[in-house]
């Protein structure tokens, strides 16, 4: 991804024997090349400028095909640095019967409620998010895994530290406000095919 990204190129021609860029000129060339590439055709060649960090960095963001099977589609999430380093995340939504059930849905014109009832019966997202990856353009330097230090405790003492963690009430909230969206919608939907069902049996 920090080698192969449709930005990548362009980041690399801008440090091109440079060691620093200014945030603003940085700012400025990324923003104008993000623009450029959404017309391009291909839509995993786009991207965009997602805005500027406090030190100048420049936040970049865009999506393309994952290589599993289950994948759809990944997205990522870079920082460029004024001193020439890619700093980046990706993550992958798993949503693969989603996808399925979207997809009868669509060829039965929604006679078959199957996306409605798979919210239904899986309301949780669940995303994947790898390690922050680091590639410094100046050194050449490929992916760099972030190293930390033992303080000697094993898996289940550091575990049992976050397994009662408590989220803050305002993403609660916000949570419980979309999944009473999504029951909502299914008991909708299967209102809908109860009807449809009765219809059908007449």
């Amino acid at each position: 991804m920090l080698k192969n990204a449709p930005f990548v190129s362009k980041v690399e021609n801008i440090f091109k024997n440079r060691d620093n860029v200014s945030a603003d000129e940085l700012f400025s060339l990324l923003n104008a090349e993000a623009a450029v590439s959404q017309g391009l055709k291909e839509p995993r060649r786009r991207y965009s400028v997602k805005g500027q960090a406090a030190d100048g960095g420049v936040w970049i963001t865009g999506s393309r095909p994952g290589s599993a099977i289950t994948e759809g589609g990944i997205n990522y999430l870079v920082k460029v640095t004024k001193d020439g380093k890619l700093i980046g995340v990706m993550s992958d939504e798993h949503n693969l019967f989603e996808g399925i059930a979207g997809k009868i849905q669509e060829k039965t014109r929604s006679v078959v409620p199957t996306l409605r009832a798979m919210k239904h019966l899986i309301p949780n997202r669940l995303v994947a998010v790898t390690p922050p990856m680091i590639r410094d353009l100046k050194s050449g330097s490929g992916y760099v895994h972030p190293k930390g230090k033992s303080d000697g405790r094993g898996y289940g003492e550091v575990v049992d530290e976050i397994v009662d963690f408590q989220p803050s009430d305002a993403v609660l909230k916000a949570e419980q406000q979309r999944q009473r969206g999504m029951l909502t919608t299914a008991a909708s939907a299967a209102v809908m095919g109860q009807t449809q069902g009765e219809e059908m049996g007449r």
